[in-house]
């Protein structure tokens, strides 16, 4: 019985089951969009969300590079984007990984941007 629930949580881990407990950096419209690549894998915006206290922050400068995973909602499904999708005033939420520049708004890189 033991090992059947530590198999269920390692599935639950592998599938991403707990990918949604992380917490949303910041959500807000995106302005200020920049691609600095053909493709749309690398560049920046400004996220220039509200204050809530459901996210870290309200707004934040965001830099995109080749490691950052893009996703839109489609339905209700999450499906591979660029920045190409994201238009001006769109709405996103974004988790950003490693430090921050504790400027106002804060600077950081993104890990995963949904767009919405």
């Amino acid at each position: 019985m033991r090992s059947n629930i530590v198999i269920l949580a390692l599935m639950c881990l592998v599938s991403g089951f707990s990918h949604g407990a992380e917490k949303i950096s910041v959500t807000g419209p995106a302005k200020n969009i920049r691609i600095t690549d053909e493709k749309g894998l690398t560049g920046s915006f400004l996220c220039d969300g509200e204050r809530n206290p459901a996210f870290e922050y309200d707004k934040a400068s965001v830099r995109v590079n080749e490691k950052t995973k893009i996703l839109r909602l489609q339905g209700d499904k999450l499906v591979p984007a660029t920045l190409k999708d994201l238009k001006e005033g769109g709405q996103v939420d974004v988790w950003l990984v490693g430090p921050v520049a504790e400027s106002y708004p804060v600077q950081g890189t993104a890990g995963k941007i949904v767009i919405k």
